[in-house]
């Protein structure tokens, strides 16, 4: 995960960076699906297979920025701990 929650932080939705779920990936699409049932997450960025190709697509296909689509997970950490989007009200 990229960010965890804080006391009264019910309510808002938990951005999150997924490692994997490559495009034909069975567990990939069944973890998304099941962290976005209550509504309180939503994917932002990604490393989802070492093919360039393939997760260019994957990060495509789920409306990613291309930004945030990274080639290695440690590039994708560093990255995004750099960041400092706003947290949206819930």
């Amino acid at each position: 995960m990229i960010e965890g929650r804080k006391a009264g932080d019910h309510g808002r939705v938990m951005r999150y960076g997924m490692v994997g779920g490559a495009p034909g990936s069975f567990i990939g699409r069944g973890h998304r699906a099941a962290i976005s049932l209550e509504g309180c997450a939503r994917l932002v960025a990604g490393c989802f297979s070492q093919s360039e190709e393939k997760n260019r697509q994957e990060g495509q296909q789920l409306g990613l920025d291309p930004e945030r689509v990274y080639a290695t997970f440690s590039d994708m950490a560093l990255a995004e701990a750099g960041r400092n989007d706003p947290i949206p009200d819930p």
